[in-house]
C-alpha cells in the first residue's frame, strides 16, 4: 500500500487497540453494516448500544446522521469498516457477525411486508430504502448460506422493488432466489409472483407466463384467496402484451370467477 495508507491504518489499529472488549465486539458486528445502523435497531440487537455506539463515535470510529423519519444513524467510513471486517475475519467471528446482520434485516422486511401495499406504506418504502445497503448485503449472505430464508425476505421486498422502480434489480434478485430453492410453497408463490410481474413491465412477458402460472397454481394450493387472483390477471396482462387474446380472455374470466 502506498505510505499514506500505511500511516491511515496504523492510525486505526491505534484507535482500535485502545477499545474495551465491548467496544471491540461490537465494532466487529458493525463491519456487515454496509449503511451503517439505527438506533432503534441497535437498541434491538446489542445491549447497552447506545452507550457504546456513543462511545465509539466520540473516538471518531463512528459517524452520526439522520434518516428520513430523523432517526439516528451511525455508519463507518468505509475505511474503518474494511478494518473491521479484516479483524472479525482474523478472529474467525465474521460468520456469526454476517448471521446476525442478515437476521436483523430478515426481521425488517417482514415487519414491513404487510405495510407496503397499505394506507401507511410511504413511511415503511422510506424506511427500507433507507436500509437497501443493508438488505442487500443480508440478501447475498443469505442467497449463498441460507438461500430459503433468502426467498422469504425477497418476497418480502417484492412490493419495494415495484413502487419505487428498482426493477432490474429485483427481477435479478427473485429469479436468484428462485433458482438457488424450492423454499416454503408460501414463500415461492409470493417471489414468483413478483418475478413475474415485474418480468411483464420490463418487457419480457413470455418469461412472466410460467412465473405467474406457477404462482396461482402454489397460491391455490396453499388457500391464498388474493395471491392466485393478482397472479392470474397479471397472466392474462402478459398473454396481452404477447399478442394471445385467447388466452388472455380466458385468464381474465378464471382470475374474476367466470
Amino acid at each position: 500500500m502506498p505510505e499514506r495508507q500505511h500511516t491511515l491504518r496504523a492510525t486505526i489499529d491505534w484507535s482500535y487497540r485502545l477499545l474495551d472488549a465491548q467496544e471491540r465486539t461490537l465494532l466487529k458486528e458493525l463491519a456487515p453494516f454496509v449503511g451503517g445502523v439505527r438506533i432503534d435497531s441497535a437498541e434491538s440487537i446489542w445491549d447497552d448500544a447506545i452507550e457504546l455506539l456513543s462511545s465509539l463515535a466520540e473516538k471518531s470510529l463512528l459517524r452520526r446522521r439522520e434518516d428520513r423519519d430523523r432517526e439516528p444513524r451511525f455508519w463507518l467510513l468505509e475505511t474503518i469498516r474494511r478494518f473491521a471486517l479484516d479483524q472479525a475475519t482474523t478472529d474467525k467471528s465474521i460468520s456469526d457477525a454476517a448471521d446476525l446482520h442478515a437476521e436483523h434485516f430478515v426481521a425488517l422486511a417482514a415487519r414491513a411486508a404487510p405495510h407496503l401495499t397499505a394506507a401507511d406504506q410511504g413511511p415503511w418504502l422510506d424506511r427500507l430504502e433507507d436500509d437497501l445497503p443493508n438488505l442487500r448485503a443480508a440478501l447475498d449472505h443469505l442467497t449463498s448460506r441460507r438461500p430459503e430464508l433468502a426467498l422469504r425476505m425477497a418476497a418480502d421486498m417484492f412490493w419495494l422493488w415495484d413502487i419505487r422502480g428498482y426493477l432490474s434489480e429485483g427481477r435479478q434478485r427473485l429469479l436468484e432466489v428462485l433458482a438457488a430453492t424450492r423454499g416454503d410453497p408460501g414463500d415461492r408463490a409470493r417471489a414468483a409472483f413478483g418475478a413475474g410481474r415485474i418480468s411483464a413491465i420490463v418487457g419480457e412477458p413470455a418469461a412472466a407466463v410460467p412465473l405467474l402460472t406457477e404462482a396461482a397454481a402454489l397460491g391455490q394450493a396453499a388457500g391464498d384467496n388474493r395471491l392466485p387472483v393478482n397472479a392470474l390477471s397479471n397472466l392474462a396482462w402478459s398473454y396481452q402484451l404477447i399478442g394471445d387474446h385467447v388466452r388472455c380472455v380466458s385468464v381474465s374470466e378464471e382470475a374474476r370467477g367466470d
